[in-house]
C-alpha cells in the first residue's frame, strides 16, 4: 500500500492523465447508442401511403438496376445486335473473268452474232446479280424476316441494309432462269445456264470479328443505374 501511495505522490501527473482517459472512455461508452434506429419505418409499406414527412434526398445517389434488369438488358442487346458483313467485290470481278474464259472454251458454234449476244447477256446477268450481292447464309440471319437490318462494310464504310436487298444462292438461280427464259430465242441459253450457275458465289460475307467487337462494346457500356436522385430532390411526399 505504501508503495502505491509513493507512486501516486511521485507520479501524480501521469496518474491524473490515466484517470482522465479512463473517465472519458467510460463516458463515451455510456452515451454511445446501443442500437442505431432509423427515423423511417419501411416494414410492410408496399401498396400503402407514405405516412412520414416528405423524404428529401440528403445527397446525390444512383438507383441501381436489379440483376434481372441487367440480365434482361444484356439479352436484348445480344438479340438485337445488327451483324456486320463485308462486301467482297473482288470475288465478283474474278468470277466475271472466269465466266468469260469458260464461255470461250465452251463455245463451239460458228455464228458470231449469236456468240456476241449470248456472251453479252451472260455478262449482263452476272453484273446484275453481283451489283445486288449474294449474302452468305449464317446463323445470325437464320429465320430472320426480310426487313431484318444488317451492316455491310465496303472500303471501311458501313451501310445499313435489309436482308431483302440481297440475293441468296437460290434466288440468284431463279433470277438467272427467269431472265434466260425470256431471251431463249435470241441466245444460246443451254450453254449460258450452267456457266452462269457455276459463276454464282457469295459476295456479302459475314464479319464475325467486327460483329462481336461491336456487341462487346455495347454490352460494356450498359449503365448499372437506371436513375439518379439529386441532393434536395423530393423522393416521396407524405401521403403518396
Amino acid at each position: 500500500f505504501q508503495n502505491i501511495v509513493s507512486l501516486v505522490r511521485d507520479r501524480h501527473q501521469l496518474v491524473y492523465k490515466i484517470f482522465l482517459f479512463l473517465a472519458a472512455v467510460t463516458m463515451l461508452v455510456y452515451i454511445f447508442p446501443k442500437q442505431v434506429k432509423f427515423r423511417y419505418e419501411f416494414h410492410n409499406l408496399k401498396g400503402k401511403p407514405w405516412n412520414h414527412d416528405n423524404l428529401i434526398a440528403p445527397f446525390d445517389f444512383a438507383i441501381r438496376k436489379t440483376k434481372n434488369e441487367l440480365k434482361t438488358e444484356r439479352a436484348e442487346i445480344i438479340k438485337n445486335t445488327k451483324p456486320y458483313f463485308i462486301s467482297k467485290s473482288i470475288i465478283a470481278e474474278d468470277k466475271r473473268r472466269e465466266f468469260e474464259t469458260e464461255f470461250e472454251n465452251k463455245w463451239k458454234g460458228g455464228n458470231k452474232k449469236l456468240k456476241e449476244k449470248t456472251l453479252a447477256l451472260g455478262l449482263q446477268i452476272l453484273d446484275s446479280v453481283y451489283a445486288k450481292g449474294i449474302i452468305q447464309p449464317t446463323e445470325v440471319i437464320e429465320n430472320k424476316s426480310p426487313d431484318f437490318s444488317i451492316y455491310v462494310l465496303e472500303n471501311n464504310v458501313a451501310e445499313e441494309h435489309d436482308l431483302v436487298d440481297f440475293y441468296r444462292i437460290a434466288s440468284a438461280y431463279e433470277y438467272i432462269n427467269k431472265t434466260l427464259s425470256t431471251q431463249s430465242r435470241n441466245v444460246d441459253s443451254e450453254l449460258l445456264l450452267p456457266l452462269l450457275e457455276n459463276s454464282i458465289v457469295h459476295t456479302i460475307i459475314y464479319d464475325k470479328t467486327t460483329t462481336e467487337k461491336e456487341q462487346k462494346q455495347t454490352l460494356d457500356n450498359i449503365s448499372t443505374s437506371r436513375d439518379i436522385i439529386m441532393m434536395g430532390q423530393n423522393i416521396i411526399s407524405k401521403g403518396e
